[in-house]
Parts: C-alpha cells; structure tokens; sequence
C-alpha cells in the first residue's frame, strides 16, 4: 500500500470522494476538489488533543499544545507574529547565497557513488535554511534535526514504545534548551547621572496549559470500506503517518457525498482526476 497506493486511490475515487476509515476513526478525501474544499473552508481548522497517558506524554503534549501549526487564531496569530518576520521576501532573497552555498556544501559531502537524496539532502536543506534564517547556531542544527526526527515518528500509526519514550525525551529536549545560553556582552554602565540601564523584561508568561479541544470524535453517516484491510503499517521512514492534530470540522458540513459533523477528523489524499497535471 505505501509503496503503490495509487490503484486504492483511484478504487475510492471511483466509489467516491470522501470515505469513512474505521481503523484511524478519520475521513480520507480521495480528489482533488474535496482536498481542497477540506484546506479552503474554514469550519475545518486544528483541534489539539492531548495524547495518553496524558502526564508521560505530557512534554511532547506541551510542546504540540503551543505550537504554530496545531493551533488556529488568536493563539496562532500570536505565535506566527512571532517569526513572521524572519520570512519576509526581502530577508528571504538576500539569504539566496548563503542557500545556495549550504546546498552546495550538502552535495559535496555526499557519497558521489550513491547516496541517500532525502535523508542525506531534501531533509536538511530546509532544516539548515530555516536555521540561518532564525539566527540558529550552526551548532546546534544536528541535535534539532534529531530532536524533530524523533519527535514526528509519533506520528506513525502504531509507534511502539521506544518510539514514544524518544519522542518525549526530545520533546523535553526542545522545552529546556535555551538558545540564549552562552556567554554575553556587558552592558556599560551609564555616563549620565541618574540614568540606569533597563532591565531585562520578563518572560512574558508561562506556556500556556489549558488542554486543547474538549470536541469529541462523532460518528456521522459512515461509508467503511475495509480500508484497514489494505492499509499496512511499515517502520521508520516508511511508516504510515497519523496526524494527531489534523482538520477537524469546527462546524457541521458536507463533503463530497458524506456529512462531516463537529470534531470529525479529516486527511487529505488526492489526484485530481479534472486536472491530472496538478
């Protein structure tokens, strides 16, 4: 199924665009059309739920609690602000040499006989420009890529426990590193009279701890079609990937020929039969 899902794909689309799949308690989309309806509408946005056990997991919870993409506005727009300006064009196009000087720097390490083009270049490269343009020291670029490796194998559909302690390791990993630590500049004293140096602000607040969601998993009219027959789990890089926060309908609605009700989850799968080339 992972390495050839295109023929259960088309079989769906044949029988319909949205299907109901049991095993995940989550609808598919199958076309292009209600792909996109799902990502344009905006009754459907992320609901966080915590994973259980709620206390173990509770830094990889945290983490995912207060994250950009796992929250819809005000929270996310607070938190978008945040970096929004690090992605302007402006800084983005100046930062063109430096991308083109770390990707030459990636091939050059590679093994020219044969090497692995995704985890050895298509992976890094972004996690290496999004660093330049944070202000991320170099330094600590490989234990972040290993901190999100870890993190995003929870996503596959039956992480087993080592997966899981690993995860919340990482994610631990990530909430107390400070990448302010280090050495800084003095400041000087002031030459005025009268005159002090201002204080440092505060961290403003603590992370924010109320639990996401509360919608429950409805069960709206069901179309199953033994999908969890055919969908097989593979490890590691391969494995099926589980969303733990993916759309959900803020609202009743339809979608293809199936009714989406409040909190039902939804993931994307599509090629569009309209427009092939897309």
């Amino acid at each position: 199924m992972v390495a050839d899902p295109y023929p259960l794909f088309a079989e769906e689309r044949r029988l319909g665009g949205v299907a109901w799949h049991e095993p995940s308690s989550t609808y598919l989309t199958f076309d292009h059309a209600c792909a996109s309806a799902v990502l344009r509408d905006r009754r459907l946005g992320r609901i966080w739920t915590d994973r259980e056990p709620a206390a173990a997991l509770e830094p990889f919870n945290l983490l995912h609690r207060n994250q950009m993409m796992e929250n819809e506005p005000p929270v996310h727009t607070r938190l978008r602000r945040l970096v929004v300006g690090a992605f302007n064009r402006g800084h983005v196009e100046r930062l063109r040499p430096r991308v083109r000087e770390l990707a030459g720097q990636l091939l050059r390490e590679v093994d020219r006989s044969g090497f692995d083009v995704v985890g050895e270049y298509a992976e890094p490269l972004p996690v290496l420009v999004i660093a330049e343009l944070l202000g991320v020291p170099t330094g600590l670029v490989p234990q972040l890529r290993a901190w999100s490796q870890a993190i995003v194998r929870m996503y596959e559909v039956a992480p087993g426990q080592d997966v899981v302690d690993a995860a919340v390791t990482a994610a631990g990993g990530v909430r107390g590193h400070d990448p302010r630590a280090g050495p800084r500049p003095r400041r000087r004293a002031p030459r005025r009279p009268g005159l002090r140096p201002r204080r440092r602000p505060g961290r403003r607040g603590r992370a924010q701890r109320g639990r996401g969601g509360g919608v429950g998993r409805a069960a709206p009219q069901r179309r199953p079609r033994g999908l969890g027959q055919r969908v097989r789990q593979r490890p590691r890089r391969d494995a099926p990937v589980r969303d733990p926060a993916g759309p959900r309908a803020g609202a009743d609605l339809r979608g293809g020929d199936a009714a989406l009700r409040l909190g039902a989850p939804a993931v994307r799968a599509h090629r569009d039969r309209a427009g092939p080339g897309r």
